[in-house]
């Protein structure tokens, strides 16, 4: 019997064109854990992937290629 692993792909997105060929896994691809649902962060640097299994868990994906994270300042308090 074969099952089908879930995950998170990327493609590219241009209207009216099949972009197909340029899809690719992102991540979330554990063929024990089935991929329920994701987030990515406003500044695209981080994404979460939730897996649904007995217990709670959080992935966090960091350097993903060609997402460039936006600088920011950081307020140290005092």
């Amino acid at each position: 019997m074969s099952f089908a692993v879930s995950g998170v792909f990327v493609q590219d997105f241009i209207p009216g064109q099949d972009t197909s060929r340029t899809r690719r896994k992102l991540g979330g691809f554990d063929p024990d854990n089935e991929a329920t649902s994701f987030g990515i962060a406003p500044d695209g640097a981080s994404m979460t992937i939730s897996h649904e299994q007995g217990h709670l868990s959080v992935m966090l994906a960091e350097h993903v290629p060609s997402v460039s994270p936006k600088l920011r300042a950081v307020s140290r308090g005092g």
